[in-house]
């Protein structure tokens, strides 16, 4: 758990949040095309390591979002 506010913030930003509000300004032509979204996640995501505690947590949230988006229910 070492890391700063301010260095969660960024990971969150880059590895979670921007996935999110991308997704959802995609929505209308997605729809409208049919479209899919592949999103990469990481082994970090379903295998606790210890070393990457907060990015792992960050990339099953990417992971379940992913997953709820793909049932057609958007934010």
């Amino acid at each position: 758990f070492d890391i700063t506010e301010e260095n969660y913030d960024d990971m969150h930003n880059t590895n979670l949040k921007a996935k999110i509000f991308l997704t959802q300004l995609c929505v209308p032509h997605l729809i409208a095309t049919k479209g899919v979204i592949v999103n990469n996640a990481s082994v970090s995501a379903i295998k606790g390591l210890h070393e990457v505690v907060t990015y792992g947590a960050l990339k099953a949230g990417l992971c379940q979002f992913t997953k709820l988006c793909a049932t057609g229910n958007f934010i």
